[in-house]
């Protein structure tokens, strides 16, 4: 059906919908007798959030409320409702215990609870918290992280986020590509819409925790939290990446005697990579702190910022690439396009099969796209590659790259020479069209041995979704920009990991469409 006809066949029920949404504002049980039990006071307050929540007193919509100290409730007040937090109703945090008082808690009229600013997906609340006072008693970071509070300080904090709200923030800006600051300006309205500026203002400290956060999830989730390296030994150590778990890597996926595979099989053990620049995800020169580092140098999808600057000022200037052609692989990018960029685009390198990024593989351009970054990129994706007897290797200027190329590796990266002699480098499919015609046949996939159906321009699709983070990232200091777009890659190649079980059973019909078309002309 169409969205009109869907829409005709609402609006009958329009008045019946804004009838129930208008009941809602009032309470037929408010004022009235308090709904706890045994209880008969008059009935003043009541809570949205909860789900079909009864009309209370303040004594009972407390104890209601123990263990939800973040709900907002309404207290009917000379004829309308207004919101309060129900910690001005007396309600304490107590934490350490489960929620319940610590035994060792300090008497006195001198003593009161501490005041905790929380941001929550329903806005801003002020809290007040009892902590743990046992001899034995965890910091009080620890006691705010085992409650569900992210603390904004490690050591005396009085600012906190809660766990849910990272966790929801995390997958809006993953897959909506959201800032953090409009996060939290939408978030200040759901507390308040209609005075937002009143609340605390904790978008610096929102955008500190939302970083560690990242870092610490891709850490549990790529087991480093739980010593995976030991069972993973033939691995580079301390890896936070989504590894790809279908293409060949001996020692994990492989077969004894793999080696032993005849010639016409020997495809089942290829690997392919595809190289490609992209100029979109740029950065600017203006920055407020240049000694921010990424949290993970070299453990993730970008390359180790100090020791790839370090290799570039030992290689020194080149020319940008060209094809056979004299077409630009820059696509005759418009210099005033990186005016006030110190980071013109960035340059990756991925599996072309199943479309994940390789460790350590994606570097910055800082004038543009050049042979020097693509080989730094290149020889951090072959690592943990020199058992493997067939690699391919497609970039859109292929067909010049291969020039010298051992010859760059012996003086570059000496200890692949051996590994980079296998290597064959050819055009993508639809990058092959701007080509010459002798370059089309030299150079082409579809006429390499062993590369199948292949395309080999993978490297371009991510390009269109992680692009949308672009706009957020270019004002980022390079630490918190690196850390950014490798949380997007790491959830890309979650993502292709997540289907890649269907994706043969999509193309199952293609394959038998294909051998029912090659039988009848056989």
């Amino acid at each position: 059906q169409g969205i009109s006809t869907v829409m005709e066949k609402w609006k009958p029920h329009f008045k019946l919908l804004q009838n129930g949404i208008l009941s809602r504002e009032a309470d037929i049980g408010i004022p009235g007798i308090c709904r706890g039990a045994g209880c008969e006071k008059a009935a003043l307050y009541r809570c949205l959030e909860c789900t079909q929540g009864l009309p209370y007193c303040d004594s009972c919509i407390v104890t209601a409320h123990r263990h939800l100290p973040l709900h907002w409730v309404d207290k009917w007040d000379c004829g309308y409702f207004n919101r309060v937090e129900v910690s001005t109703l007396g309600l304490i945090v107590h934490l350490g215990h489960r929620g319940e008082p610590c035994p060792n808690i300090p008497t006195g009229a001198n003593f009161s609870p501490s005041n905790m600013a929380t941001l929550h997906v329903n806005g801003m609340h002020s809290l007040k918290i009892h902590w743990c006072h046992c001899v034995d008693r965890p910091t009080r970071a620890s006691q705010l992280i085992h409650a569900g509070f992210f603390p904004a300080t490690p050591e005396t904090p009085e600012s906190a986020f809660t766990i849910q709200l990272l966790e929801e923030f995390h997958l809006h800006a993953l897959t909506s590509k959201k800032s953090a600051y409009d996060f939290v300006r939408a978030l200040y309205r759901l507390g308040n819409n209609a005075f937002p500026d009143d609340a605390k203002e904790r978008s610096r400290e929102f955008n500190v925790a939302t970083r560690i956060w990242s870092y610490l999830v891709m850490e549990k989730r790529s087991g480093q939290a739980h010593e995976m390296d030991s069972l993973l030994p033939h691995r580079q150590p301390g890896s936070l990446v989504v590894h790809c778990p279908a293409c060949p890597e001996p020692g994990f996926n492989m077969p004894e005697g793999w080696k032993d595979t005849p010639p016409n099989l020997a495809y089942i053990h290829q690997i392919q990579l595809g190289a490609d620049g992209n100029f979109r995800l740029q950065k600017k020169t203006k920055q407020d702190d240049p000694n921010d580092r990424s949290l993970c140098p070299g453990r993730s999808y970008f390359a180790d910022e100090d020791v790839f600057n370090d290799y570039l000022a030992s290689v020194g200037d080149e020319n940008a690439p060209v094809t056979c052609t004299n077409l630009k692989a820059g696509n005759m990018q418009r210099a005033t396009k990186f005016k006030n960029c110190d980071v013109t685009g960035v340059g990756a390198i991925m599996c072309i099969r199943h479309g994940l990024f390789c460790r350590g593989a994606i570097v910055d351009f800082q004038k543009g796209e050049r042979f020097s970054h693509i080989d730094y990129a290149l020889s951090a994706a072959l690592r943990g590659c020199d058992e493997l007897l067939d690699i391919k290797f497609t970039y859109d200027v292929g067909c010049q790259y291969r020039i010298h190329l051992t010859k760059r590796w012996i003086e570059r990266f000496p200890e692949q020479y051996e590994l980079i002699k296998r290597i064959v480098v050819k055009v993508p499919r639809m990058h092959i069209e701007v080509h010459k015609d002798d370059c089309k046949l030299q150079h082409a996939l579809g006429y390499t041995c062993g590369a199948g159906l292949s395309h080999g321009e993978t490297v371009e699709h991510p390009w269109a979704e992680n692009n949308q983070a672009g706009a957020m990232t270019r004002e980022m200091n390079r630490g918190a920009r690196h850390d950014k777009l490798n949380d997007l890659h790491a959830f890309w190649n979650w993502l292709k990991v997540q289907k890649m079980g269907k994706s043969p059973a999509f193309k199952l019909s293609d394959v038998l469409k294909l051998a029912n078309f090659i039988q009848q002309f056989s």
